[in-house]
């Protein structure tokens, strides 16, 4: 993280929570290479942290959660970066996924693409009612860039094979989130 700029992933403690927050919800939270290498160095640290007991993951602002890859940022990348950017995101979302305490997806808003992937690399998926999860990159027959495909084979449970959007209440009676809940509501602490 950048000692003058403001940090695109804030983590607070609460006792033994740890909630994270993608802070750049004018994009939506998208995520560029600055937000995968600071979720990176975050969970990173979080794996040596005596008396965690849970990590709450959630996007800043009431819009988005993830609402994928930046794609500003990506139509400048050539193969090789392009290959590199999705690498260091599968790195990412492994270690989220290798954490020994629990991580809960807190979703509110758009959690597409690269956003769905963050999220199915959860232990939970917490979704708001206002919700919209899915997959849009395939229907331009491109495969998710994070391991998306394998997480959401192991998560499916029912779930359709089409790619269309879905609200949290359809992807819940299909077994995306592990709940949805009521109106924007989130878990306490800052937003």
């Amino acid at each position: 993280m950048s000692e003058t700029a403001a940090p695109l992933v804030e983590i607070q403690h609460d006792g033994p929570i740890a909630r994270v927050t993608i802070q750049r919800p004018k994009a939506l939270n998208a995520l560029n290479s600055g937000v995968i290498a600071e979720l990176d160095q975050v969970f990173a640290k979080l794996a040596y942290q005596a008396g965690l007991r849970v990590v709450i993951v959630r996007g800043g602002g009431d819009r988005s959660f993830v609402a994928g890859a930046d794609i500003a940022e990506m139509v400048s990348l050539d193969a090789h970066q392009a290959r590199v950017f999705a690498e260091r995101g599968q790195r990412v979302f492994s270690r989220i996924e290798g954490l020994t305490q629990p991580v809960i997806a807190e979703v509110q808003g758009f959690a597409l693409g690269g956003g769905l992937e963050l999220a199915m690399a959860c232990d939970w998926i917490i979704a708001s009612s206002k919700a919209l999860l899915g997959q849009p990159e395939i229907d331009l027959g491109i495969i998710p860039g994070f391991g998306g495909t394998q997480r959401l084979a192991r998560r499916r449970r029912g779930l359709s094979p089409r790619p269309d959007l879905h609200g949290a209440e359809d992807r819940c009676r299909g077994g995306a989130p592990d709940r949805a809940r009521g109106s924007g509501a989130r878990s306490g602490g800052a937003a």
